[in-house]
C-alpha cells in the first residue's frame, strides 16, 4: 500500500497566451510513499524516544548507577558529578520528548529533527575530539558506535530532504 506525498512545485506555468503576463504556480506533484517506509520512520523516532527517556531517567534519579554502569565506560570521562549527569539527564528527557512528537508528527517534524541532530551530531563531535586528543582510550571508537556515532550518524543521513522525502517526514 502506498500514499501520496505532495510537494508544490517551484515552476510556474501561463494559464493564458503568451505575453499576457498572468501566470499561476504548476500543479502539486505527488510521488508515492510506501506506508511501509513511513512506518519504519515513526518506528526509529519511536525506539529513539524510549532510549532517551530511560537514559535521561536513569541519569536524573540514578546519577552514581548510570555513571558506574553504563556499559560506556563513562569513568573514563572523568570523575563523577552527580549534579552534571543530573543536569544531562534532563537534557536526554527533552530529547526523548522530542523524538515522540516526532513519531507522532511525522509531517512536521523536520525543524525538530534538525535540532535533534545538531544535538547528536555535536555530542559524537565532542567524543570524536576527545578520543583524537588522547583524552579518552581508542576503545571509545567502538564503545561509543552503538549509542554516540551511529544516532548522530543516521540523523544527518535522514536530515538530507531528498532521503527524507522518500521516507515520508
Amino acid at each position: 500500500m502506498a500514499k501520496k506525498s505532495c510537494r508544490p512545485s517551484r515552476e510556474l506555468v501561463s494559464d493564458r497566451e503568451p505575453g499576457t503576463g498572468t501566470f499561476w504556480a504548476a500543479p502539486v506533484k505527488c510521488s508515492k510513499i510506501s506506508v511501509g517506509t513511513t512506518q519504519m520512520l515513526k518506528l526509529f523516532y519511536g525506539i529513539s524516544s524510549v532510549a532517551s527517556l530511560i537514559n535521561g531517567t536513569w541519569m536524573l534519579l540514578f546519577p552514581l548507577s548510570w555513571y558506574r554502569d553504563l556499559p560506556a565506560d563513562v569513568p573514563h570521562t572523568g570523575p563523577f558529578n552527580s549534579h552534571f549527569v543530573r543536569d544531562l539527564g534532563v537534557a536526554f528527557i527533552v530529547v526523548g520528548l522530542a523524538f515522540g512528537w516526532s513519531a507522532l508528527n511525522l509531517e512536521r517534524s523536520r525543524p525538530v529533527h534538525v535540532s535533534l541532530t545538531v544535538f547528536l551530531a555535536g555530542h559524537a563531535l565532542i567524543h570524536v575530539a576527545d578520543i583524537a586528543m588522547g583524552h579518552l582510550p581508542a576503545n571509545h571508537w567502538l564503545i561509543d558506535l552503538p549509542g554516540v556515532f551511529l544516532p548522530a550518524l543516521i540523523m544527518i543521513a535522514l536530515a538530507i530532504p531528498a532521503l527524507r522525502r522518500r521516507l515520508g517526514g
